[in-house]
């Protein structure tokens, strides 16, 4: 490494290890590095700024060659404080005239995913999000709901949660808003929402899918196996 000035390593930072999106990140870029003789060091940062720039300064004083990153929005305060390594950015966007990125098309999938349930018959929708502006897929997500809404002037409404949220809560916020004789639609853009979401959802199981539809985001496995059945929004990955 002293002789090369290489280490032939580099830092990989995931905002959520947990989710299946994540895994296959992370087998691809595993794939790829074996082939180019490269090791990770992997890490996962939680959504939490904080927890994201101490494992940055951790991984530089490592002496890795470069960074993958899904970044929060507060990442480029961390980021400039250092001299600039090769950096890729993953599917979080946050600076657009510089640097690489590799992401997917949040905006347009929601937009297209709610304007087909427009066309399916649902007269109200509901929005339950994690805060959009912690990440610019959240934000990517939210507006491509609100922009369908504003479109073709549909009733919405929308509740912000954060990580400790329960079902009970969600079930509170529900019985407020969803008007049984309307046909309702319910979007969880984040995938760790959809559990909390079903299980709240125990007083209105008869209704569903007929008269209540539950769109998730990046939960396949919920679509496959969940009984009243749900939708998902697969992020999928092409060369």
């Amino acid at each position: 490494m002293l002789n090369s000035k290489s280490s032939h390593l580099i830092g990989v930072i995931i905002a959520d290890i947990t989710n299946e999106f994540s895994n296959q990140l992370i087998k691809g870029i595993d794939a790829q590095m074996k082939g180019d003789n490269y090791k990770m060091i992997l890490a996962n940062h939680n959504y939490d700024s904080k927890k994201e720039a101490d494992l940055f300064d951790e991984m530089n004083k490592m002496g890795v060659d470069g960074f993958i990153i899904q970044p929060t929005q507060k990442f480029l305060k961390t980021r400039d404080k250092y001299n600039k390594k090769p950096t890729v950015f993953i599917d979080s966007q946050i600076r657009i005239d510089s640097d690489k990125w590799v992401k997917s098309n949040n905006y347009e999938a929601v937009l297209d995913a709610m304007e087909e349930m427009i066309k399916s018959g649902y007269e109200e929708f509901l929005m339950i999000t994690a805060d959009p502006s912690v990440l610019s897929t959240r934000m990517e997500r939210s507006k491509g709901f609100y922009d369908a809404m504003e479109i073709h002037d549909m009733p919405y409404d929308d509740y912000i949660v954060d990580e400790k949220i329960t079902s009970d809560e969600i079930s509170e916020f529900l019985s407020k808003n969803i008007h049984l004789d309307k046909k309702t639609l319910i979007f969880a853009p984040n995938c760790w929402l959809l559990p909390i979401l079903y299980r709240s959802m125990q007083n209105y199981r008869s209704l569903i899918p007929n008269n209540i539809g539950i769109v998730g985001f990046d939960n396949r496995e919920w679509a496959d196996f969940a009984y009243p059945t749900v939708t998902t929004i697969v992020q999928t990955f092409t060369r």
